[in-house]
């Protein structure tokens, strides 16, 4: 195993983050590959991001004007009307820039009951810098923050079946399939537990009460679950980096002061 795959569960074991989620629905589908798995987020992100523009507007506040011009063989799109079908950086960069053309509005004129929803505006912001990032490392050109037109047309592309594989680092798997597993979905209680012991206790608000008793036993179960296969990885990991390591000074050659005759 590189040491470098080695490294990146190594780092991954760090602490421990337990989620639950609301949701309102279910599929139980595994995720994807890569490219599939990006082009999810992506439509799932704009479906969100969709919605709530819709919404802004119903609160007479409306953001049209400063959406990020989209571009596709020089017509422009509108943003809301835009089909993804695959994903590149300039896909992430034009869904980034809408969640925060949201944000911003909902800065300048708050509005009732919007808290989750401005959450997850944040975690679109974020993500999509994040993922962006997966994309620079293979060689595409990261888009000036003042440029006022974005091409989204690689985003009309269906992914080919007989296309190359999006071949991902173990890190880079993890990052994707955290976001995709999550999604625009509501997180109601999250344990984040680190190496040296601090354990963050976070609930949302409207979630903390005694009529969410169950959700609460739900959530420490998955806990006390979680820390248990943590333990288990953290000993295995153990055993893989010895085994590497000692097999690499198995094969490593001796020093010359420690050949027999040597001088």
């Amino acid at each position: 195993m590189p040491i470098d795959a080695l490294g990146d569960i190594a780092r991954n074991l760090l602490n421990l983050e337990v989620n639950t989620i609301l949701c309102d629905g279910i599929t139980a589908e595994k995720m994807p590959g890569a490219a599939e798995a990006l082009a999810d987020i992506a439509q799932r992100y704009h479906r969100f991001l969709r919605n709530r523009i819709d919404e802004l507007r119903q609160a007479g506040i409306d953001i049209v004007a400063t959406l990020p011009e989209l571009l596709a063989n020089g017509a422009r799109i509108e943003f809301e009307g835009w089909q993804v079908h695959a994903c590149d950086l300039a896909t992430f960069e034009a869904l980034r820039r809408a969640a925060q053309c949201c944000i911003t509005a909902l800065h300048h004129t708050p509005l009732h009951g919007w808290g989750p929803h401005e959450i997850i505006l944040d975690r679109i912001r974020g993500n999509a810098e994040q993922l962006k990032g997966i994309y620079r490392d293979r060689g595409q050109a990261d888009i000036a923050s003042d440029a006022t037109g974005i091409d989204v047309g690689g985003s009309f592309d269906r992914p080919l079946p007989t296309a190359p594989a999006l071949l991902l680092s173990q890190s880079e798997v993890v990052l994707v399939r955290k976001i995709w597993e999550i999604a625009t979905e509501t997180i109601a209680m999250q344990t984040v537990i680190l190496i040296d012991g601090d354990v963050f206790n976070r609930v949302q608000s409207g979630w903390e009460t005694d009529t969410e008793a169950a959700l609460h036993a739900l959530h420490r179960q998955a806990v006390e679950a979680s820390i248990g296969q943590w333990t288990n990885l953290f000993r295995i990991a153990a055993e893989l980096i010895g085994s590497v390591f000692q097999g690499f000074f198995r094969s490593a050659p001796p020093r010359p002061d420690s050949v027999p005759g040597s001088v």
